[in-house]
């Protein structure tokens, strides 16, 4: 019974830290068919973002850097989201309506941690919320993780994307820039749009 504990405690830590090589066992043994018919493009060129609504893309933190870069308005904000995230939901019709109202100032870029089996749900999460003329960006999952675990996507994401990578990771996270990709702040749920007027009155 004590080896069975003992057994039983560590793999429960392997699967929970992702030590070693835990894969989503979905990306294990595809057919050439599957593999197919779930592969995303990568983003070629930060034009291509915004010329392109309705896509879906795969995305890196080099590429994400050309797209905030390339902004027409000052600020942008990245949203970091899921479709099986309760709070990411809650906050998407207030993240609609703030842009809504400052569309002149501020962006928005939606990025999914999500595996690339999951493109179509992630799609419509935001389309949803009124966000259909919006690209979906989903972070690259051979780049930075098969794993189960989106948080940890998201820390080698940031760890390539911020000056100082994210210590915890949590969904929703809302990072702002301003279009010449300096990083001026993170926030997790709620999404503070006194945070954000402030920032806009006084720029």
């Amino acid at each position: 019974m004590k080896r069975f504990t003992f057994i039983f405690a560590i793999i429960s830590i392997l699967f929970l830290t992702n030590c070693g090589t835990l894969i989503n066992p979905r990306y294990v043994k595809q057919s050439a068919e599957v593999k197919k018919e779930y592969q995303l493009q990568p983003l070629s060129t930060a034009k291509e973002y915004y010329n392109n609504p309705k896509r879906i893309y795969a995305i890196d933190a080099s590429m994400l850097k050309k797209i905030i870069q390339v902004s027409s308005q000052k600020y942008v904000v990245v949203v970091f989201g899921a479709s099986w995230c309760g709070p990411c939901h809650q906050n998407m019709p207030i993240i609609k309506q703030y842009i809504d109202a400052n569309k002149k100032d501020i962006n928005a870029i939606f990025i999914s941690t999500s595996d690339w089996l999951e493109k179509a749900t992630e799609r419509a999460y935001i389309d949803k919320y009124q966000f259909k003329d919006y690209p979906l960006l989903v972070v690259d999952i051979y780049k930075y993780g098969t794993e189960f675990n989106n948080w940890n996507r998201l820390i080698k994401f940031s760890s390539e994307l911020l000056p100082h990578p994210l210590e915890n990771a949590a969904l929703p996270t809302y990072l702002l820039f301003n279009n010449e990709g300096k990083f001026i702040m993170k926030m997790n749920a709620p999404f503070d749009t006194k945070k954000l007027d402030k920032i806009l009155v006084e720029n």
